[in-house]
């Protein structure tokens, strides 16, 4: 089956808006489809109220105030204050309002709860898809390049597809269109043909078969099955593919729906509160504890639990809460495994016996096996689950494959691609549900509440549109034409890290697969990036990683067992000049007792490329076999700060290969690197409508602010087309202010407080922990300036403390607090970018990395900046690792040709002794036999100046010896960095040390053998023969790392024909630091540019002579 075509857009310019409102919980995507541009899938992914590690989609809830006016939504719903606000005002909850939507007669339909008293159920529609409506606007403005002028362009003509569930048809389609009109999607007018609707199978078999490798396996006639497990309903469908040479069809021969995850979670429930009851405790500590427990268990225990024989364990409290007898410790309550598996055991058994039945559908319909079955969704993710299924199908010869997005955004993604296709030049298709009506049933009819949910209704399945495709859900656009082969994008950040990959198979559409499922991740938010947070136990030995390692049982462990924590240990890693710079003092981040940093990025990245292989091997078709065939020559690409060298780049090739991605022989040209400015500028072309407003002679700036360092760099545009080239304008700057510096300002602040109030020691380091990370998650994303206070979680519920503002375990700060916190690092941001835009028109300016989604970092750029001309513009993407996605998509098409490198770069040489102005230095005497010094600075590439990818700066030199046949076996030139702007005169003091600043770049190394008896000659000063050995020292910047060899002249006579004898001057080519560079034919190119079959023989001799 061929890929989908990712031509761009041909038609009018608009905006297409998908809403999946689910019963639990909802989610918008939206493209701008742009006319000769290529079309980008984007998920509003920030929602208020939201922590730092929340889901892009919010809970389906509203709280309604005593006069029946809608006051929160969403995530902000479900904070403690809202929560406080609703007790204290007695506001009333509209949650799970979608159950009050379905048929009345329809058949499993799930529990109802009561809507707030006289609020009906139209009002709490329109006022939650109002309120999705104006925060999709938000985020749309903000992360387009002119975003409000699009907005105000093509809103009024906006299309919004919902999806909706099977068993629904033109009743409550009609209720739909009505709400959204009422809540400002359309007009009356448009609204028929503007408000469309597509049913939650369709949706999501469109999404998985388009949205990643999983059309590269299936062929034509090929009958699936798609298990689209939710939290809340399981969807099980029966599909065939039908194929010609230029379109795709899909037809869906049956469905069926009943309960999720939360049928397993009732069991849950009802365990833990019956394990309680038999505690002595309170009835209110059992309800308590009970929510506590079961919170716990969805979030986590319901993916992780594997089999019976592993336990699972659910914080019911955060006070030290004992019960040995049943089995509760510190707060925790242990559930037997075999208690858990008992959970699933009724959810399972359903989800057998529907795949059953439609395995025997298939038959009996298509005479044919069903070859795949695609287990998604966010239950699809239960490792429990998955097992069973592989366990009971495997077997039969079916492949059962994952979802390759494990974030569970199938239906409202799948919709925006139908959408796509339905307006792109086919009619809207007829519902295969609502078969009572031969009319176009996105219209609304009287039908009442007869429409049931079918399965197996037809004894032909109803013929589905075909699909001319023209969207893609990748960054990627071309089709590869190169080798097929893996490559891995890894951004190791101080506080979180990310994986990328993509198969490129010859002649496949290119796609970006971000590894969104790691160990220990809450089970409704798994996104592409995890705690970079390694555990080490007495004897040096890493036992826990990522988010696993701030699980509570893991830290309970940790605590326990004398364990000790490697973190933030990326700042171990930052060049010496940037230490020295920002007075970064390393105390609180020791490195745990004997373990060196280079095993810490060893384990971390052993750690991380386990995880991405079984991420692999489960979401790609036939992921196995192609990991085995190609893993072993993938290319590895490292993301790194602007202020990162020669030196760090090395040290991570060695701690990359000793992990495992690499061997030693292929590493110099199989892992490569980064910057992330660089990476996430490809990322911002790619994944925003930056591409599509570049014009040549415009220059635009790139912010990246992460977790450590904030990277600034301004590029200049020197082509769009063919393809696009950009030039570092000037040297990128890298300062020390990153989020954790924030979070440092925090913690000094909390433990200050606490102590001041005559805490105990062990008190004072839980209550500033536990404060710490409550501000990470919550207050330093939703803090935006000095007048709105903000709460922290330091304690338990029965904390209290008015002297420090402490209530029921939260402490109140005033905003003109936290702006202290933020005011140390946006100081310094703020004086970088305004020296890279300093005396230049800068129209763009981007906002990215974690830190760049803050409220007030993003207030601030605009107060400075947008007066200036400059419009500040965000990523799309707050919940990834956009420097992974970024280092993927530089691998396969970088656009960045001239950079500015950020050192100057030279060697260290002896200069003639002069008295009385080297008198404290000590000469010595040359081979020529005149008095010389050593340690003067000559400079080869000076800081700041640009240079093209393809460039090359040489410099001669001269060593000189005593003897004609001196040892060449291994000649060495020391390469030295300087990090300042001006040109020193010297590289070492007159006791030989580097001087301030200086900084060992490689070591050049040669074998220069057959040069002995053939160096130059000469006489001396005092009548002494010497002899020279002449040659360049070179440098290039053909990637992002420096690549320096020497130059040198060899008389060799080499038999070309009969006739032709030529002289040739032969330049060899050393490797440094891995880095090969193999210049041979442009070096022939440019010395006998009209002779061209005398260059090629001689390049391809001297070719097999090198091997």
């Amino acid at each position: 089956m061929p890929d989908p075509s990712c031509r761009p857009w041909r038609g009018e310019n608009k905006i297409l808006l998908s809403i999946d409102i689910g019963l639990t919980h909802s989610s918008v995507s939206f493209v701008y489809l742009e006319n000769g541009a290529n079309q980008a899938l984007h998920p509003v992914r920030k929602w208020p109220g939201q922590g730092a590690d929340s889901p892009e989609y919010i809970p389906t809830i509203v709280w309604y105030d005593a006069n029946n006016k809608a006051v929160a939504f969403g995530a902000e719903a479900r904070l403690y204050s809202i929560e406080k606000q609703a007790k204290d005002k007695g506001w009333f909850l509209a949650k799970g309002f979608k159950a009050q939507l379905y048929p009345e007669d329809g058949s499993r339909n799930p529990t109802i709860s009561a809507l707030p008293f006289g609020v009906s159920l139209r009002q709490v529609y329109s006022d939650f898809l109002r309120y999705l409506l104006k925060h999709t606007q938000t985020y749309f403005e903000d992360r387009f390049i002119d975003g409000a002028q699009l907005w105000e362009s093509y809103n009024s003509t906006m299309v919004l597809v919902m999806s909706h569930p099977d068993s629904w048809g033109t009743r409550e389609q009609s209720f739909l269109r009505d709400v959204a009109m009422g809540a400002g999607y359309a007009t009356s007018s448009l609204a028929p043909s503007h408000i469309q609707f597509v049913t939650d199978t369709d949706a999501s078999a469109y999404y998985y078969l388009f949205s990643g490798s999983l059309t590269r396996g299936i062929q034509a006639g090929d009958i699936f099955v798609l298990c689209d497990a939710g939290d809340s309903t399981t969807h099980i469908s029966l599909h065939k593919i039908d194929l010609t040479s230029s379109i795709f069809k899909l037809t869906t021969c049956s469905s069926e729906r009943f309960a999720g995850a939360s049928s397993v979670n009732v069991a849950a429930e009802s365990y833990i509160r019956q394990t309680l009851s038999n505690a002595g405790i309170s009835l209110e500590d059992v309800d308590a504890f009970t929510r506590a427990g079961i919170e716990d268990f969805r979030k986590r225990g319901i993916i992780a639990f594997d089999d019976e024989t592993k336990e699972c364990l659910v914080q019911i409290s955060n006070t030290h809460f004992e019960n040995p007898a049943l089995r509760m410790f510190n707060g925790c309550m242990v559930l037997p495994g075999s208690a858990v598996k008992s959970f699933f055991a009724g959810y399972i058994d359903m989800i057998r016996q529907a795949i059953d039945r439609h395995i025997l559908r298939a038959g009996t319909w298509a005479r044919t096996k069903v070859s795949r079955i695609f287990l998604v969704g966010y239950f699809g993710e239960s490792s429990h689950l998955q097992r069973m299924v592989k366990k009971s199908y495997e077997s039969e010869g079916c492949r059962i494959t994952l979802s390759s997005n494990s974030t569970s955004r199938s239906v409202v993604d799948g919709a925006l691609i139908w959408g796509i296709n339905m307006n792109g030049g086919c009619e809207p298709r007829h519902s295969g549900y609502a078969d009572t009506t031969n009319e176009n049933s996105l219209h609304p009819l009287p039908l009442g509440n007869n429409l049931k949910e079918r399965h197996f209704n037809c004894p032909e399945p109803k013929e589905k549109p075909h699909i001319p495709f023209d969207a893609t859900l990748t960054p990627l656009s071309r089709r590869w034409e190169g080798d097929t082969k893996i490559v891995i994008g890894i951004d190791i950040g101080a506080t979180c890290s990310g994986v990328t990959f993509s198969f490129l198979q010859k002649d496949t559409t290119q796609v970006v697969h971000r590894v969104t499922k790691w160990p220990g991740q809450e089970g409704h938010i798994q996104q592409s990036k995890i705690p970079t947070l390694v555990w080490y136990d007495t004897s040096g030995k890493a036992v826990s990683f990522g988010a696993e390692a701030q699980l509570y049982t893991t830290e309970e462990q940790a605590e326990d067992n004398g364990w000790f924590l490697a973190k933030y240990f990326k700042l171990h890693l930052h060049p010496r000049d940037m230490q020295t710079k920002h007075e970064l003092k390393l105390d609180h981040v020791a490195l745990p007792p004997g373990v060196s940093l280079h095993q810490i990025y060893s384990d971390f990245l052993g750690y991380l490329l386990k995880h991405t292989r079984t991420y692999f091997e489960d979401r790609i078709l036939d992921g196995k076999s192609i990991w085995e065939r190609h893993s072993p020559a993938m290319e590895v690409i490292i993301a790194h700060p602007n202020g990162w060298g020669p030196r760090e780049q090395h040290f991570l090739r060695q701690a990359t290969t000793e992990a495992g991605f690499s061997t030693s022989d292929q590493a110099s040209s199989k892992i490569r690197f980064v910057t992330e400015a660089e990476a996430s500028v490809h990322f911002c072309i790619h994944h925003t409508s930056l591409g599509n407003v570049l014009r040549p002679g415009m220059s635009f700036a790139v912010c990246d602010a992460g977790g450590s360092t904030v990277d600034s760099t301004l590029y200049l545009v020197t082509a769009v087309r063919p393809i696009l080239k950009l030039e570092e304008k000037r040297a990128s700057a890298c300062v020390q202010a990153g989020a954790i510096f924030v979070d440092f300002e925090v913690e000094k602040f909390l433990r200050k407080t606490l102590a001041n109030i005559g805490l105990s020691p062990d008190d004072i380091a839980d209550y500033t922990k536990a404060g710490v990370k409550d501000f990470e998650s919550f207050a330093k994303r939703a803090f935006k300036d000095e007048t709105a206070e903000q709460s922290v979680a330091v304690a338990h519920t029965r904390f209290n403390n008015a002297s420090i503002r402490a209530r029921r375990g939260r402490m109140t700060m005033s905003g003109s607090t936290i702006k202290g916190f933020f005011d140390v690092c946006v100081k310094e941001i703020v004086e970088s970018v305004d020296q890279q835009i300093d005396g230049l028109d800068v129209p763009y300016i981007l906002l990215v990395g974690g830190f760049g989604d803050s409220l007030y970092i993003r207030s601030a750029f605009r107060k400075r900046y947008e007066p200036r001309g400059s419009q500040v513009t965000l990523t799309n993407d707050s919940t990834s690792k956009a420097v992974a996605d970024g280092a993927v998509i530089w691998s396969t098409l970088s656009s960045v040709y001239s950079r500015a490198p950020r050192y100057s770069f030279g060697a260290a040489i002896a200069i003639p002794f002069i008295p009385g102005i080297h008198q404290m230095r000590v000469p010595y005497t040359s081979a020529r036999g005149y008095q010389m010094v050593f340690g003067a600075w000559s400079q080869i590439v000076q800081k700041g100046v640009a240079l093209d990818a393809e460039a090359v700066c040489r410099k001669p030199y001269a060593q000189l010896y005593k003897s004609a046949n001196p040892d060449l076996e291994l000649f060495t030139v020391d390469l030295l960095a300087y990090p300042g702007d001006d040109v020193p005169e010297w590289a070492h003091d007159p006791s030989k040390k580097l001087c301030p600043g200086f900084q060992d770049a490689c070591t050049i190394r040669a074998n220069l053998k057959n040069l002995e008896g053939a160096l130059v000659s000469g006489m001396g000063r005092n009548g002494a023969r010497y002899w020279t050995l002449r040659f360049n020292v070179c440098i290039r910047f053909g990637g992002t790392e420096l690549e320096s060899y020497l130059e040198w002249e060899e008389n060799v006579c080499i038999q070309i024909s009969v006739r032709d004898v030529v002289l040739i001057t032969m330049v060899r080519v050393l490797r440094v630091q891995g880095q090969c560079l193999l210049s041979l034919r442009r070096f022939f190119n440019t010395s006998y540019p009209t002779q061209i079959g005398i260059r090629d023989t001689m390049y391809n001799i001297l070719k097999r002579m090198f091997k």
